[in-house]
């Protein structure tokens, strides 16, 4: 089986460091959502400032989700091929750090500090629904809510539980809490 996986909010704990660097800058939750923007109501300089600030950290320093790692191994030992799918691209980089960071290195990096093993990285996958259907992917596990609800017109979709995700529900999307349900899907 081909198996996509998204990266952050599925392999990482995104959602967790958004909240926790937002807190060390005094800002409120005001709602859940995916963006930093949109959680802490920002204005546009606002989060200038936060993703100039932050973001090189995130990329580097963020945790990997608990059993990530070791329900991946397993899968590929089982022979499954992991596609690891992310939007990342350079386009996400703040204007002042365009030309000091390699997002792809950097992933790479995060990658191997964190022993997730992978047959296959698409970065810069705006259109995650089209590269399923392109490479055949089976299945896709993601967190964005966008992501989920176009990817589960084409395929099924194992939607990793986040604050800004719950309201997401369809017959084609299994909702699971942690990497250890999602090893149970593949038995």
């Amino acid at each position: 089986m081909r198996i996509g996986i998204d990266i952050d909010g599925t392999l990482t704990e995104i959602d967790k460091w958004t909240l926790e660097s937002g807190k060390k800058e005094g800002y409120q939750i005001k709602r859940y959502a995916y963006e930093a923007r949109d959680i802490f109501d920002l204005t546009d300089i606002e989060a200038d400032y936060f993703w100039n600030k932050y973001f090189s950290v995130l990329l580097s320093d963020v945790e990997v989700k608990k059993d990530a790692a070791q329900v991946i191994h397993e899968l590929r030992e089982k022979g499954h091929k992991i596609y690891l799918i992310t939007a990342r691209s350079m386009l996400d980089l703040p204007k002042d750090k365009k030309d000091t960071l390699d997002i792809t290195k950097i992933t790479l990096d995060w990658l191997k500090k964190h022993n997730i093993e992978y047959d296959h990285l698409e970065m810069s996958c705006f259109n995650k629904d089209v590269f399923c259907i392109k490479n055949k992917i089976d299945i896709m596990i993601e967190d964005s809510p966008i992501n989920v609800i176009k990817i589960s017109k084409v395929i099924p979709v194992i939607c990793m539980d986040c604050s800004y995700n719950r309201t997401i529900v369809n017959s084609n999307i299994k909702r699971v809490y942690n990497w250890n349900q999602i090893a149970e899907i593949f038995k």
